[in-house]
């Protein structure tokens, strides 16, 4: 099931790609693009999808880090597999968590 998911994540970090850029090219255009900025983050919603992203990013890297160690044919034993497995959730929370603290 992680596996799954870390394709899925690394799928919709590709699509979320589309929205940094777009916040870069707004960011470039200079200083009377900032009510169209605050207009499209500063709201409940994209806050939502902002954090979500930052979730799937974090879970990306942690699975694969995860899969990398598996390539190198580590990590197969039954217990590995599942201490790693939850290794991978818990540093993707701690650091979401982290993440935002530091943006907040």
């Amino acid at each position: 099931m992680l596996s799954i998911l870390h394709r899925l994540t690394g799928a919709a970090l590709s699509l979320s790609f589309f929205i940094f850029v777009g916040w870069i090219i707004l960011l470039a255009g200079g200083s009377h693009y900032n009510n169209l900025l605050d207009l499209l983050f500063l709201n409940p919603f994209s806050e939502t999808i902002l954090f979500l992203a930052s979730i799937a990013y974090f879970y990306h890297l942690c699975t694969g880090i995860r899969h990398l160690f598996w390539d190198l044919g580590l990590g197969f034993e039954i217990k590995t597999f599942h201490i790693t497995g939850w290794l991978a959730l818990l540093t993707t929370a701690l650091l979401t968590v982290l993440f935002w603290i530091n943006i907040i």
